[in-house]
């Protein structure tokens, strides 16, 4: 990189958003003490002195000097080319400020505080590549939470919370996810751990682990995706969405404005790439200058319309930017996928012997197969792998090389596991109550009267087949006889009353244990016999079932939540008609979520029956009063009342055990 284009970068100077307040400024870059091995450079502030912060890069020798709380002056001026001193870079980004030092050799650096300034000098031998604070030991930093969270647009948050804000993050690709890498950064043992992320989110699993002294966030996809990394302070944010064709990239750096004119492509990367904490390898063919005026917009940005403008294309290696021209690396991507597949098609065959314990081998045979037609990436076989399911053993033979086979491994370990089983148990609650009341008369008598040899009779009686009126019950009952005679007179009267009640409850608790995702059915009950005429004449016997029964199919979720495709049926014998019994049927069907040992209501039925019947002598029966002698009542009321309860529990392996050991 050129002396001059450098100098000439940070007299320009790098504005960023400033907050509402801040605690201090920086007036003033002033060179002291200038010698071909030594070099003062003292910083004048408008307030108080910030709490300085530094690290070394190399290739070129640099320092990075953060000044929390600090903003830079309007109008700074920055020193140019002067003894070790190659150039000076400052930006802001709402937090802190940063200077970047470039040095034409290695050399150690030594912070001296005054009452209005701070002196950086530099000299002697290089310093390490870990800075630490001017006025105290650098503190432990600690990971206080982690938190995951689905926004309403279908994206996946993890929210880290640091104990300090100075921590600069990297982020790279690894696999089928990310790698967020905090430098310096302590969690305790407890926090260790890999977790199943909620469905929903391209987020399929994350784990917090511990490399030496850094702390690093591992996220796994469970589809294509695309992210972000956004910092607030002492909070961090990582950000995954969907990967969808004909999105606008989406962008979470930090936030800053660039203003140059006629700037070299070169010096620009290197700007961003010290801001962005990376370091930066750039070809030989990037050259070329660019004037640009962008204002609040993240870095990530920044970079992605300098290298558009330029036909640059970029590659993140852990936390190195590699920059070339697109049509290079793309050259050199397909360069090295043939030598790839070429290396892959002389490579020895090996043949390894894979037991699968829980699945069917047949199954997972089907599974590796269905994606030999897919690219190279894809293709769990090479062209030519061959596999082979030993079904009296249940394990897959497969001949490959050694990386196809290792992969099949990882995936068989992951595929080949123990099946949930949910246990689920129903009651089904039948109660029947009847009441019936019922009032009937009979009545008659005989009448007779003799005048001028002329007789007048009149028969009837209550208990013989001429009574005058006749309005009895059908089915035992308490009857009252009344009777009056005379010399030629006789009347007699029957009164019959019936009231009758019942009450019935049937409880039925089918169970069944099924596996996870897997249809179970239970059934009890009869099935009834009748007689059925055929075409020729003869009669043929078939059947009518009448059963209990339960047919479910459940879904465990990742947070141990139970879906479940139920049907409930409770059938029972009915009337008999013509001589073909009929059923009565009870069904439920539905889909329910239920938490692990939750009873739900799923359903009940509530029927009611009232009946009123009056049977009377037309005329006479509607007389007020008298009427009632000429009337026979019914009344009945019949309630009837179904209820289903449903209980599900997740039976695991550790469970089993525990019951089997008991």
């Amino acid at each position: 990189m050129k002396i001059g284009a450098l100098a000439t970068l940070g007299l320009l100077g790098v504005w960023a958003l400033v907050p509402a307040a801040w605690a201090s400024r920086l007036d003033a870059l002033r060179v002291l003490q200038v010698s071909d091995q030594a070099l003062s450079l003292e910083l004048a502030f408008s307030d108080g002195l910030p709490e300085a912060r530094y690290f070394a890069l190399e290739g070129p020798p640099r320092y990075v000097i953060d000044l929390p709380g600090t903003r830079l002056a309007s109008g700074l001026a920055y020193p140019g080319p002067e003894g070790l001193l190659r150039a000076v870079l400052g930006a802001e980004d709402g937090l802190r400020t940063r200077l970047v030092l470039t040095l034409t050799n290695p050399a150690a650096l030594a912070l001296e505080h005054r009452s209005d300034a701070l002196v950086l000098r530099l000299g002697g031998q290089a310093a390490s590549s870990n800075g630490a604070p001017a006025s105290k030991p650098q503190e432990t930093v600690t990971l206080a939470s982690l938190n995951f969270s689905a926004t309403p647009e279908g994206d996946g948050e993890l929210r880290l919370l640091l104990s300090d804000a100075a921590v600069v993050p990297r982020l790279e690709e690894h696999g089928d996810g990310v790698r967020l890498r905090l430098p310096g950064v302590r969690i305790g043992q407890a926090t260790l751990g890999r977790v199943e992320a909620p469905p929903g989110t391209p987020v399929g699993r994350y784990a917090l682990l511990a490399e030496g002294p850094d702390t690093v966030l591992e996220v796994t996809a469970r589809e294509a995706f695309s992210y972000a990394l956004s910092k607030e302070g002492s909070a961090l944010t990582l950000r995954l969405r969907k990967d969808g064709e004909g999105e606008a990239p989406r962008y979470g750096g930090q936030r800053l404005s660039l203003n140059f004119q006629a700037v070299e492509v070169r010096a620009v990367l290197q700007l961003l790439a010290d801001f962005a904490g990376l370091n930066l390898l750039a070809s030989d063919a990037v050259g070329g200058t660019l004037t640009l005026n962008l204002k609040d917009v993240p870095w990530d940005q920044a970079l992605e319309l300098v290298l558009r403008t330029q036909g640059l294309g970029k590659r993140l290696e852990g936390n190195v930017l590699l920059v070339a021209p697109a049509a290079a690396l793309a050259a050199q991507e397909e360069a090295a996928l043939e030598a790839r597949s070429r290396q892959e098609g002389l490579a020895p065959l090996e043949t390894a012997f894979l037991q699968v314990r829980y699945a069917k081998a047949a199954d997972l045979v089907a599974l590796f197969q269905a994606g030999a037609g897919g690219g190279d990436g894809a293709r769990l076989l090479s062209e030519r792998g061959s596999v082979l399911v030993d079904e009296r053993t249940n394990a897959i033979i497969v001949a490959d090389t050694a990386p196809r086979l290792a992969r099949l491994k990882t995936l068989l370990d992951q595929l080949d596991i123990p099946v949930r089983q949910v246990l689920i148990e129903a009651r089904i609650v039948t109660a029947n109550t009847n009441f019936t009341n019922e009032l009937g008369i009979r009545w008659g008598g005989s009448f007779a009267r003799e005048r001028d040899g002329k007789v007048l009779r009149i028969d009837g009686s209550a208990s013989g087949a001429n009574t005058a009126v006749s309005l009895p019950l059908n089915t035992p009952s308490t009857a009252f006889t009344l009777g009056f005679s005379g010399n030629n007179d006789l009347l007699d009267l029957e009164l019959a009353a019936l009231a009758s009640e019942g009450e019935a409850e049937v409880v039925a608790r089918p169970k069944v244990l099924t596996a996870d995702k897997q249809k179970a059915t239970v059934a009890s009950g009869v099935e009834v016999p009748y007689q059925q005429a055929a075409s020729s004449g003869a009669t043929a016997v078939q059947f009518k079932e009448a059963a209990l029964s339960l047919s479910v199919t459940p879904q465990i979720t990742p947070d141990d939540r139970i879906i479940m495709a139920l049907q409930v049926n409770q059938d029972t014998v009915g009337e008999v008609f013509n001589g073909i019994p009929s059923i009565n049927t009870n069904q439920i069907e539905t889909q329910v979520l239920v938490n692990d040992g939750e009873t739900l209501v799923l359903g009940g039925i509530f029927q009611t029956t009232r009946s009123r019947a009056e049977d009377q002598t037309p005329v006479l029966g509607d007389v007020p009063l008298l009427g009632r002698l000429f009337q026979r009542r019914q009344s009945a009321d019949r309630k009837q009342e179904l209820l289903i309860f449903i209980t599900p529990r997740i039976i695991d392996a550790a469970s089993e055990s525990a019951q089997e050991g008991g």
